[in-house]
């Protein structure tokens, strides 16, 4: 079983970004990606599979069997580029640059917004993807990503439960809604209903 295969079979509710994981990893070619709530190391594997750049995991690993499955898949496929980092993301002494941001561990409101304004003082340039943007399971990403959309161009992924993307380069930002037929978002509002979430957004169409 090749690599791309194998990566294929980790439990994971993340494997309809794998491809952008990767193509984002190639156009940027980061030296440092930063991912917080690895579960059992998908997202992290996707990010460090072209193997560019150091892709730092931070997880307290609280799910049972977790860490255990993490290392393992890692062994298996073969990953020299990442350091895991197994504690809370508040107990972490940050000081680099990071170039991508992949915020997915606790999805309160008051830890996404934690998470957010720890770590994004460090991207300078870069980006910052969250996940579950639109889960009706957690409002956490989804309010940071509507009030931070006003600051980055925002582009958001909604399959999956949503990964919305925010960066401040406007090249970049280009290169990904031509890539992926995305357009950035200027507003989002939206509606919890029990198990079921309303999402309306309005884009901005312009021509990459």
């Amino acid at each position: 079983m090749d690599m791309s295969e194998y990566i294929k079979s980790i439990e994971t509710t993340w494997d309809e970004y794998h491809e952008f994981a990767v193509w984002l990893v190639n156009e940027m070619k980061p030296k440092v990606t930063v991912d917080i709530g690895v579960f059992h190391g998908f997202s992290t594997f996707s990010f460090a599979l072209p193997r560019l750049g150091m892709v730092y995991a931070i997880d307290n690993f609280k799910i049972g069997g977790s860490f255990k499955k993490f290392v393992e898949h890692g062994e298996k496929l073969g990953v020299s580029n990442v350091h895991v980092m197994p504690m809370d993301f508040q107990e972490v002494e940050w000081k680099q640059r990071i170039d991508i941001l992949h915020l997915d561990g606790d999805h309160s409101i008051e830890a996404t917004r934690r998470e957010f304004d720890k770590f994004s003082l460090y991207v300078n340039g870069g980006c910052i993807l969250l996940h579950d943007v639109v889960n009706p399971a957690f409002e956490g990403p989804l309010q940071v990503f509507q009030k931070e959309i006003k600051n980055y161009y925002g582009i958001l992924f909604e399959k999956n439960n949503g990964l919305g993307v925010l960066t401040k380069d406007i090249d970049l930002a280009g290169k990904i809604c031509k890539e992926f037929n995305k357009n950035i978002v200027k507003t989002l509002d939206y509606k919890i209903k029990g198990n079921e979430i309303e999402v309306s957004i309005s884009e901005l169409k312009l021509n990459w």
